[in-house]
């Protein structure tokens, strides 16, 4: 037997950015008081019409994953210190933010941009959702190892790094919960963490055909809607619908023509019920009918539900099924047509409703597309910037001369600007989506006849070496 021989290069494709330079905001934008050394006992709360007051902090951002709590009062100081009032908008959409804080960015007039997570195609897409979605979990840069290395003197210290003390490479990471109250627990009630902390590795060692999930009472819709359990089922259900028969399907059923998806029970079983068993079959049997009940899926309570797999599945891809992108019920329901089939979710008609990071304030897709911040997600200070706007051009040109023109707080560098940009200071490299791999096949052929010469230089390590 002829064993197949296979090099594998993995190349970290690094792109190029160009980042604009944003105006800085004073003092002068700020309520602020200066409290004197000694006891600092709390101020009267300030206010400001539109906004609800959300406390003093340290720092202007107030806010923030730095400083994730306000000041408590009273406090001893030996020095003065000068706080910042923070204030939160009653409703973000109404507000036009600053150059200061917002981030612009830019999307060609030829690229499509559907907001839905039943059909999305698009990465930009998949990104876009994911700001206006809340996952269970999410990875953060673990920083009590990294201040216990020495790596990092606080939480969100990179210091070290920007002086080339350490690689970038020296920050490890977590996985920690945002939408979930736990991680994804056996029958037994274990979540196999240790002190507390999710363990990354362990979690891809343990196999179970049933994970819970518990979520957080505080996660709604804009509107107001809550997130429940049943918000997870409803959204399921549409993902794995057979008459919608939606293209993100396959991420929640496996079977033998599908083997990367999650292995629900009888989820691919529902999925296909009334499609040909073999369909290049004329007179093929259909898959049966399957209620939804006989699906692995459970609502335990309104904020728990159990997913059921016909094969063991690690904690770790539980842990990935909790990126599921959820749908307002009532929201997607009238976007259905008639026939219940075709959906208009995720368009200017009817736009993706947020229960993430950032709401959609305005879509005009000739023009521009503007997300503002949600202050009402549950981890609302990991966001520094309140709008993110996405500029319709023409082309690339067009994008790089809105960027000349200060219309763009980033690009990505092509060819055929290298040169022009090649002294700029404001260029950087930037990880550009995940790395790419080379795959050279030097083993003979299997062809008995006529088989096809190979290069004998690609059996050669040093010519694999050179490539990589």
């Amino acid at each position: 037997m002829i064993k197949k021989i296979l090099a594998v290069f993995f190349v970290a494709v690094v792109g190029f950015v160009l980042v604009a330079c944003n105006p800085k905001d004073t003092d002068k934008d700020f309520v602020y008081f200066d409290a004197k050394v000694g006891t600092v006992n709390k101020p009267e709360d300030p206010e400001k019409e539109g906004y609800r007051f959300a406390g003093w902090f340290r720092g202007k951002a107030g806010l923030t994953w730095l400083e994730p709590e306000p000041v408590t009062f009273p406090f001893e100081t030996d020095e003065k210190v000068r706080l910042y009032a923070y204030f939160e908008p009653l409703n973000s959409k109404t507000v036009n933010y600053s150059r200061g804080e917002t981030y612009y960015t830019s999307l060609t007039t030829d690229t499509q941009v559907i907001l839905n997570p039943l059909v999305y195609d698009y990465s930009h897409e998949d990104q876009m959702i994911s700001d206006l979605s809340t996952s269970l979990y999410a990875t953060e840069v673990d920083w009590e190892l990294a201040i216990a290395d020495g790596v990092a003197d606080y939480v969100g210290d990179f210091s070290k790094i920007l002086a080339k003390e350490y690689s970038i490479e020296a920050l490890d990471y977590q996985t920690i919960l945002v939408g979930a109250k736990r991680f994804p627990y056996d029958a037994e009630g274990n979540d196999f963490t240790v002190d507390g902390k999710y363990d990354r590795t362990g979690a891809t060692q343990v196999q179970r055909t049933k994970w819970r999930y518990e979520i957080r009472e505080d996660i709604f819709f804009e509107d107001g809607t809550q997130v429940t359990a049943h918000t997870y089922e409803y959204s399921l259900k549409q993902y794995l619908d057979p008459d919608q028969n939606n293209t993100r399907a396959n991420s929640y059923y496996k079977d033998a023509d599908n083997n990367q998806g999650y292995p629900i029970k009888n989820a691919a079983e529902y999925f296909k019920q009334g499609t040909p068993i073999d369909p290049e079959d004329e007179e093929s049997e259909l898959y049966p009918e399957l209620d939804w009940s006989e699906v692995g899926f459970k609502v335990i309570d309104d904020f728990t539900f159990e997913i059921e797999t016909f094969e063991g599945m690690s904690q770790a891809s539980a842990v990935g099924f909790g990126n599921i992108r959820l749908l307002h019920p009532e929201a997607y329901a009238a976007s259905l047509d008639a026939n219940g089939v075709n959906s208009t979710y995720g368009t200017p008609q009817n736009p993706f409703v947020s229960y993430g990071p950032y709401v959609i304030k305005s879509w005009d897709e000739n023009q521009r597309i503007v997300f503002n911040k949600n202050y009402e997600y549950v981890y609302r200070e990991t966001i520094n910037y309140k709008s993110i706007v996405y500029e319709i051009v023409e082309d690339i040109a067009a994008r790089m001369a809105l960027y000349q023109e200060g219309g763009l707080s980033a690009v990505g560098l092509i060819s055929p600007y290298y040169e022009e940009y090649a002294e700029n200071p404001n260029v950087y490299r930037s990880w550009d989506g995940y790395p790419q791999y080379l795959i050279v096949n030097y083993a003979p052929s299997k062809k008995a006849e006529n088989p096809y010469e190979k290069p004998a230089i690609t059996a050669d390590p040093r010519f694999r070496q050179a490539l990589f």
